[in-house]
């Protein structure tokens, strides 16, 4: 895997946290996953878990599914890292993510590589001004 950053994606404003990222609300998109969201879903899914043990974190939309349900990992494809709960988000609210993600997804039709190393990917360095310029051109007001 070499020295390649993994881009984070599917981190949320936090009050008590990291305020640079947007509120998932502001990237709702019923459109964008159209007839693929199943297979997009199942991807994020199926990530490859590394930095478990983080901690639950909470749905940012009111009414959401329990803590438990959102995860306390992080998982990856080799390419991309997100929260292990960001499918929710997906499948349950319509949230848009970067159409970059959805090629890489498409190339690996759908199914996540199985031969990722862990102990690699859980010391792979993240990019994450990927997702916080992408998060700023692509808000909703």
């Amino acid at each position: 895997m070499g020295t390649a950053k993994l881009k984070l994606i599917g981190y949320w404003y936090d009050p008590d946290g990291d305020r640079r990222w947007p509120h998932p609300s502001e990237l709702v998109d019923v459109s964008w996953a159209g007839a693929e969201k199943a297979e997009i879903v199942r991807y994020l899914r199926s990530g490859v878990r590394v930095h478990e043990d983080l901690g639950y974190s909470h749905c940012r939309f009111e009414g959401g599914p329990p803590d438990e349900h959102m995860g306390n990992a992080e998982l990856t494809d080799g390419v991309w890292i997100w929260p292990e709960g960001l499918w929710l988000y997906v499948e349950k609210y319509s949230v848009r993510l970067p159409d970059e993600l959805r090629e890489q997804m498409r190339l690996n039709r759908f199914e996540i590589p199985g031969s990722l190393s862990v102990d690699e990917l859980e010391e792979a360095p993240v990019d994450e001004d990927f997702w916080a310029r992408w998060c700023e051109a692509n808000r909703q007001s």
